[in-house]
């Protein structure tokens, strides 16, 4: 599946991202495990692979009911990329 997010701050394309994700799994009950990502001016597109959720295969400790804005950063260091967000569930 391939997913586009619009926007040039990279938290909130963060924010929109894992927002489509969480509206995939509780629209079609899709899990994904693998990404590519792909930056251009106008914002990301996503390669993602996964499959449906299974009840006797996936085990989910929590329900996460939505991304929060919530301390959300992006930046990059030394070592890379990293990123902070905080779901609530």
């Amino acid at each position: 599946m391939t997913l586009s997010v619009s926007g040039t701050e990279l938290d909130y394309l963060l924010f929109d991202w894992l927002d489509e994700l969480l509206f995939r799994f509780e629209t079609s009950q899709l899990l994904f495990c693998e990404f590519d990502v792909q930056f251009h001016y106008e914002g990301i597109t996503v390669s993602a692979q996964g499959e449906t959720f299974q009840a006797d295969r996936h085990r989910l400790a929590h329900e996460v009911k939505a991304i929060t804005y919530h301390q959300l950063s992006v930046q990059q260091t030394a070592e890379g990329w990293q990123a902070r967000f905080i779901i609530d569930i």
